[in-house]
């Protein structure tokens, strides 16, 4: 594991968080929060104000009342109506953070008690939905009719928070017109737009400081713009610096976690095992609030489809709201919940089919010998069930086949490749043959003689930036200037989420234009040259904003012996329009670059705990050029620990729409001690360029996890997370 430097180095007092600044005149801030799922506010009862202590509600908002993204939006303080449980109403700060306390909990807020929304029971009536997607590739009603079989499955995906670090706060100063803002965030223009537009400050007159971030936190990617907006509303009204920092409790109840979703399939099969028809339904709970929800339904979606060679598919996706905090998009943005759908369908398809296979089988043995048939009885010994890694194989996305858009692959994938590897790697045909063989003769002995042991499969993908095309999602702009003095300034609203990638940045530079690396400076944009830039995810700073620098530095090469310094270029990311992509129609080509992963997972059922146990999990992967193995290595190994959590201890049960605090005492992330033994594999392919890392871990390992579990139990398990009482009730039940 790679040391944290950052953590050294805050250690060192070298890093100054938000939670570190302070000042003879900083205040401290607090959130008063709604205490009911739903309900009007019929009155705020306000103990006496003490003059020290300023307090703001929804009125006092100098600007506008809400927070944007691209496509949503929520309010930054409830005016009439709350939606959640937490919901912030009140803001209070003041220099005695004892007297400001005991002033919040003599505040009280009378409410109109509303119904809570609940899950639409008809996906007919459109107006029970806040975003729906409809895509429909060949004729997959009359497919599945035609089908020699058919299969059908629900899945569902659980909500998943975010290990909190770094955690939610600001620190905002007032200087006149002028707001500076020090912050954590992956997306610094959010979070300048919507300080200007709550505070009616001009965006010029705002300063950012972006503190390095560490491990990126995609279901928070917008929770900054709100924490550092409270901020400055306070610090604007009271012209004095502000602290606001979310403690570990209001974070892990009212900040977003993963979109949960639920997908129903119908799959057609012909005589060959052939996929001729995929019907798949998903919804998505978005909470209270639509935010980045669009992006997310388009990716789950996608990715719902599978990578597998189907003419028929139909694929209808809805979004409705609940009183829940409004959810987020974590890693991956929605793949991670489809790819363990479309996976474990696949598994399902596979095993389902060998199950008809073995009774046709047993019937031909049957008969064979009720003939006396010598001949017939040989032929029927000698046939095979299908084989789950053969099946895939032959059934993968080649050139010339189509995405679920229509757009047509123009190479093949590595996903054979990446297979055959896995599958030397792992022995997986071989144990998964044993193991279901084993647990046959299990069965029908009624004995014990052999371990409850499991072997699955999964492959997927990770397409690298935004399916949408809005400004403030998908463009990305890195200014770089040469100054006389031969130092290089590096501009950036994307500050990476490790040191590495700062090393290759200097790296790339150093090389390129031939200067020490003491005379490099990568900086955040606090001057606001950068007016719009997608935040820094999907692995956008490797693929991305490391091509952008490349270009600058290589233009700074032609030019600086031939034009005056200083020189300054600015290299802006464009859709390419070899591969065109329309939103609004679904058509074209989705992602500029895509990474592969193959995942397999080998499990051990504790039968006195009923706890899986992974003995050990394979990864082969094709991310590109490899950066540094290193820093790749620490990325997958942060992944397998979410997904292992995701899979196995991480259950959120929503109480209605709430949780409580007893459930983040109960709520179980995986430590150290729970990693695995591994083995990861990159394999390069010969590509020049580096592509999407983060998110492949999460596509593939929760499929091939429950495959594994399922196998071993004997059962098919469909939901995330798996747990012994699970486990416990389905041998019960056999």
């Amino acid at each position: 594991m790679i040391e944290n430097k950052r953590f050294k180095d805050k250690l060192a007092g070298k890093v100054r968080f938000p939670e570190d600044l302070n000042s003879k005149r900083t205040i401290t801030a607090r959130v008063i929060r709604s205490t009911v799922s739903h309900g009007n506010i019929k009155d705020i009862h306000l103990p006496e104000i003490p003059p020290d202590i300023l307090l703001i509600s929804a009125k006092d908002i100098p600007g506008s009342n809400s927070i944007t993204v691209p496509g949503g939006s929520v309010p930054l303080l409830a005016e009439k109506t709350v939606m959640y449980k937490g919901e912030a109403i009140l803001l209070a700060a003041g220099p005695d953070e004892e007297e400001l306390i005991n002033f919040i909990s003599a505040i009280k807020i009378e409410y109109e008690i509303l119904d809570e929304l609940s899950i639409p029971e008809t996906t007919e009536n459109s107006e029970d939905f806040v975003a729906s997607r409809v895509i429909v590739k060949g004729d997959p009603d009359e497919a599945i009719k035609q089908g020699w079989q058919i299969f059908h499955a629900q899945f569902s995906t659980p909500p998943q928070e975010h290990l909190s670090t770094p955690i939610l706060s600001a620190y905002v100063k007032t200087e006149g017109q002028k707001i500076v803002i020090n912050c954590t965030t992956q997306w610094p223009t959010n979070v300048v737009q919507n300080v200007a537009a709550v505070t009616g400050v001009k965006r010029k007159n705002i300063t950012m400081k972006t503190n390095f971030s560490g491990k990126s936190l995609d279901s928070k990617i917008w929770m900054p713009s709100v924490v550092a907006a409270q901020a400055a509303v306070l610090s604007f009204k009271s012209k004095r610096p502000v602290r606001l920092v979310y403690s570990a409790r209001e974070d892990f109840l009212y900040s977003p976690k993963r979109i949960p979703a639920s997908f129903r399939y119908s799959a057609a099969i012909d005589e060959n095992g052939k996929l001729t028809a995929l019907i798949i339904s998903l919804m998505l709970d978005t909470g209270s609030r639509k935010m980045m929800t669009d992006e997310i339904l388009d990716r789950v979606c996608m990715g719902a489809a599978g990578i597998y060679q189907c003419r028929n598919i139909k694929v209808t996706g809805r979004v409705y709201r609940s009183n829940k905090a409004p959810m987020g998009a974590f890693s991956g943005f929605g793949l991670s919940q489809a790819f363990f759908a479309s996976e474990r369908m696949t598994s399902i398809i596979v095993e389902r089919l060998i199950k008809i296979q073995r009774t046709e089988i047993k019937e031909r043995i049957e008969e064979a010998l009720n003939m006396g048939d010598e001949g017939k009885l040989k032929s029927a010994r000698s046939r095979t069930t299908t084989d789950p890694a053969l099946w895939r194989e032959k059934n993968f996305l080649i050139k010339g086949n189509t995405y679920l858009s229509g757009g047509k692959l123009k190479k093949n994938p590595p996903i054979n490749e990446l297979m055959a590897h896995l599958l030397r790697k792992s022995d997986f045909t071989r144990k998964f043959a044993a193991y279901s063989n084993a647990l046959q003769s299990r069965d029908n002995a009624n004995t014990s003689p052999f371990r409850r042991r499991g072997i699955g499969i999964a492959t997927s993908y990770m397409g690298s930036n935004f399916l949408r095309r809005e400004r403030g999602l998908f463009s990305a702009t890195v200014i770089c200037r040469l100054d006389k003095a031969g130092k290089l300034t590096i501009i950036t609203s994307s500050l990476p989420d490790n040191f590495v990638l700062l090393k290759l940045w200097k790296k790339n530079a150093m090389e390129i234009l031939s200067i020490e690396g003491d005379n490099i400076d990568i900086i955040g944009d606090e001057d606001n040259r950068i007016p719009i830039a997608g935040p820094a995810t999907l692995s956008r700073n490797i693929t991305i904003i490391t091509r952008l620098m490349v270009q600058c530095f290589e233009h700074i090469k032609k030019k600086r012996f031939r034009d005056p310094l200083p020189l300054e270029v600015k290299k802006s990311f464009q859709n390419s329009s070899s591969r065109k992509w329309d939103t609004n129609s679904f058509t074209g080509h989705p992602f500029h670059e895509l990474s592969w992963i193959s995942c397999a997972v080998e499990v051990e059922i504790d039968e006195k705990t009923f706890t899986p146990i992974i003995r050990k999990v394979w990864l082969t992967i094709d991310c590109g050029l490899l950066l540094n193995r290193d820093s790749a290595l620490a990325e997958v190994e942060s992944e397998i620990m979410q997904a292992i959590g995701w899979c196995s201890t991480e259950d959120l049960p929503f109480k209605g729409n709430r949780i409580t605090t007893a459930d983040m005492a109960n709520y179980i992330m995986p430590g150290i001690k729970e990693l695995p033994s591994l083995s990861i594999d990159f394999l390069e392919g010969g590509s020049k360029t580096a592509k999407a890392l983060g998110g492949l871990v999460l596509n593939a390992l929760p499929a091939a996890y429950s495959s594994a579990v399922s196998q071993a139990a004997g059962y098919e398990f469909c939901s995330l997370p798996i747990q012994p009482h699970q486990i416990y009730t389905a041998l019960e039940d056999k």
